[in-house]
């Protein structure tokens, strides 16, 4: 899979499986929005994403809300609450990742086009690396 984001005023992810692309539009409200969905859809009350992001509930609140910044090292924090992979807060309701059909892969190739400034972030978020 290949994922690439063009940094413009569109904010355009080009996500690629094999030979087929599937272009999608987002921005940051279109994640948060999606975030607030799977959260009220799995039953878990908005206590829980704060407590693990370190935040108090108004806090958190307000980043739902879109009134305060959602930062991209978050987004695996979220990620985990809500058992889902990062690349799911982007494409949902569609999981674009069918784990079943790469779980016996021998390699899964991921490419992101990123600033410098947020090369090493986004390098912990895959890794793992805290």
């Amino acid at each position: 899979m290949q994922i690439k984001f063009e940094n413009n005023a569109n904010n355009i992810a080009l996500f690629s499986k094999g030979i087929s692309n599937q272009l999608v539009k987002f921005t940051l409200m279109n994640i948060i929005e999606n975030i607030k969905s799977m959260r009220l859809e799995k039953g878990i009350i908005q206590e829980v994403l704060a407590e693990a992001l370190g935040f108090d509930v108004a806090n958190y609140s307000r980043i739902e809300n879109g009134k305060q910044e959602l930062k991209v090292s978050q987004l695996e924090i979220i990620a985990n609450v809500l058992k889902v992979d990062v690349i799911d807060l982007f494409t949902y309701p569609k999981i674009f990742v069918d784990k079943e059909s790469i779980s016996n892969a021998e390699r899964i190739s991921v490419t992101f086009e990123v600033s410098p400034d947020k090369r090493d972030i986004l390098l912990n978020l895959v890794t793992l690396k805290k």
